[in-house]
């Protein structure tokens, strides 16, 4: 696309994007919010990237309104966490009883899910609060905020035993968001707890044939997981990024017991 074009795009994408989120909180149903502005703070970096560091007028008007774009992705992941997780994130079970899921399953990958989102807000948080050179109020608060979720991250974790075997290989991708939160916050401990715990029960879920992490992504097929088949064992385990990931994390001097 031509520059006005693309900046006529993105101004466009980010309007509707302000729309969507007003109409959701009018609706009840941030779930919406939250995806759309997620797929379009990364399907727009596809706009961006073109004029990404330049110092031109194009430039310069893209990077503003992708900035408002993420400045929608914020304020929606904030109202979402706000009104659907932290009531519940600091009572037992809390969260696992407020996703209402028909099975296990169904809990296991919206928690894991949730759990990803909350890392990443607090990375987004961190990030922004790292750039002012200088201390600022408002750098301050994008700080405390990262902090706040880190904190928030630890009450989900300490009340829903869920979140210690994940079920599909590829939630490592919010297990490793997780970590890199907390390690910003240098909780090194509470990392090498959880991880240590994730191990000994997937390697425990493993060895009796349970639901043990696999790198099945039809919700068809997760619902009949595992099969007594050691072929069917293997080959659901294959290509593993799960346990590469901890083993790394858990030989780092930092997290070690």
């Amino acid at each position: 696309m031509k520059p006005k074009e693309r900046i006529q795009a993105l101004r466009q994408l980010s309007i509707c994007l302000w729309i969507l989120f007003s109409w959701a909180r009018e609706g009840g149903n941030l779930e919406a919010a939250y995806l759309s502005a997620e797929l379009l703070l990364l399907q727009g970096w596809n706009i961006v990237r073109a004029d990404a560091g330049k110092n031109t007028k194009t430039a310069n008007a893209i990077a503003t309104i992708y900035a408002s774009i993420l400045s929608a992705y914020q304020q929606v992941s904030t109202a979402y966490l706000g009104k659907l997780v932290i009531p519940h994130a600091g009572k037992l079970h809390g969260l696992s009883s407020a996703v209402r899921g028909s099975c296990s399953q169904d809990i296991n990958l919206k928690l894991f899910d949730v759990l990803g989102r909350t890392a990443l807000s607090g990375i987004w948080c961190f990030w922004q609060g790292q750039h002012y050179t200088e201390w600022t109020a408002e750098g301050d608060g994008y700080l405390n905020a990262s902090h706040h979720y880190a904190d928030l991250l630890k009450q989900m974790l300490n009340n829903n035993p869920t979140l210690y075997l994940p079920l599909k290989d590829d939630q490592c991708v919010d297990i490793a968001l997780a970590v890199l939160l907390l390690r910003m916050h240098e909780d090194t401990e509470s990392i090498g707890n959880w991880l240590a715990d994730t191990m000994d029960r997937s390697v425990f879920a493993y060895r009796t044939n349970n639901a043990y992490p696999c790198n099945i992504r039809s919700y068809g097929e997760l619902l009949h997981h595992p099969v007594r088949d050691e072929e069917y064992r293997q080959r659901v385990t294959e290509g593993s990024i799960l346990y590469p990931f901890i083993a790394i994390i858990a030989s780092s001097e930092s997290c070690r017991q």
